[in-house]
């Protein structure tokens, strides 16, 4: 919405809470066509726990001090809309933010978008009194572990401002994804003692620090890796008790090499769950007995550089899920691939002393054997389909008394 005048009106932020009523308050068939089918899919994204967060803004061309009750207005529609999506979800997993989004907000993402730190104060950091420091021609950087408490509280006062250099914001712990931002809530709330040794570490980007007596004090800061740790520190309530997260704090006035850093700080391969799988006996007894059959192979879930050139690939998710589909439930599945391996007891129903590999290639083959046969159904409906679309558009082009007389004939 664009304001013509010298002042955001409040009547317009107001309307947000119609907005707020109509998305999560009434039926999606009472729901305006044209927006219908949006309001649906943001409903169901959100009953699916893809969505933890909903922005509510009031964007404008004014400057946004000029009408301080637009502030109040946006507070109210916050508090409203909250208690509305609390209450179509049944719980206060999703968080409603609103915002005013005029030219000061405007100009500061324009700023942000334009320099990798956009948070340049200085901030004594609270750390365990240990550093090491290294040195290099374009870059130095110094190595120490920071209290939790620190972090957590420079993320909620800095918010995503904090990630100003890194490729993604924090994308929160919905009920679905991000289950690893989950896990380090959990590890935060039940075992604080042993975040040093779970966690990583996170890298940061500053525009200069100062050590002294292994104090460290850092002008300006982005975190470029470690912003899903940042913000599920962030995220947990209370802290019951502190603890320590490793952290390296980089210093660097060359933009290339600043790019590199960013770049190659956020590579890192995902663990997929048949990674953690594959040093299971059971893969390792398959893969041995794999070798048997050398026109085939089988990685057990294992990420290596063995040539597979010439060889019949069976792949680790589609065997479990055709040995799912074949001896429990085709269902879960079709739907549960990945689950199959992430679940304890899905993977164990099926990977036993019990299986054996002339088994799996049997499964496997029949799997495949089904999924030509569709294939060619599919190809089949296709060509008759189209077929059939040529005949009616024919009979369309024939004149009434064409028809007639081909009928007679």
């Amino acid at each position: 919405m664009i304001s013509l005048t010298g002042i955001a009106k409040v009547n317009k932020a107001s309307d947000l809470n119609t907005a707020a009523s109509w998305v999560f308050a009434r039926e999606v068939k009472d729901v305006p066509e044209r927006i219908r089918d949006a309001v649906q899919e943001l409903q169901d994204s959100i009953k699916n726990g893809d969505i933890n967060t909903v922005y509510f803004w009031y964007v404008h061309n004014m400057n946004e001090i000029n009408n301080p009750e637009v502030q109040e207005e946006l507070n109210t529609v916050q508090v409203a809309a909250q208690k509305l999506v609390s209450a179509f979800v049944g719980d206060n997993s999703v968080k409603i933010v609103a915002l005013e989004v005029g030219n000061n907000t405007i100009e500061k993402w324009y700023n942000n978008s334009n320099k990798r730190i956009s948070i340049e104060e200085q901030l004594v950091v609270e750390n365990n009194g240990q550093v090491l420091e290294i040195v290099e021609e374009n870059w130095r950087s110094c190595v120490t572990a920071v209290r939790g408490s620190w972090l957590r509280e420079l993320y909620l006062r800095f918010e995503d401002d904090l990630f100003s250099g890194n490729p993604r914001n924090y994308l929160g712990a919905g009920k679905r994804k991000n289950k690893i931002n989950l896990g380090i809530m959990k590890t935060v709330q039940e075992q604080p003692e042993n975040f040093w040794a779970y966690n990583n570490g996170l890298t940061a980007l500053v525009n200069d620090y100062e050590l002294e007596d292994g104090k460290i004090t850092v002008t300006g800061i982005t975190i470029i890796n470690g912003a899903q740790s940042t913000g599920a520190i962030g995220a947990v309530d209370n802290l019951k008790a502190d603890f320590l997260v490793p952290i390296r704090f980089i210093v660097c006035n060359d933009p290339k090499v600043i790019e590199q850093i960013i770049s190659n700080n956020n590579k890192q391969n995902e663990i997929l769950p048949s990674d953690l799988r594959s040093n299971d006996k059971q893969q390792v007894r398959l893969r041995k007995e794999f070798t048997k059959y050398p026109q085939l192979y089988y990685s057990g879930g294992r990420r290596d550089s063995t040539s597979i050139r010439n060889r019949e690939v069976f792949d680790p998710y589609m065997v479990a899920q055709t040995l799912y589909a074949f001896h429990i439930d085709c269902v879960v599945a079709y739907n549960s691939k990945k689950d199959i391996w992430d679940n304890d007891k899905k993977y164990s129903n099926i990977f036993s002393d019990q299986l054996f590999v002339e088994h799996i290639i049997f499964v496997y083959s029949l799997g495949r054997a089904i999924d030509e046969y569709k294939i060619e159904l599919y190809s089949r409906a296709y060509l008759f389909a189209k077929s059939f679309a040529f005949f009616l558009k024919s009979v369309k082009d024939l004149s009434a008394n064409d028809f007639a007389h081909g009928y007679k004939k």
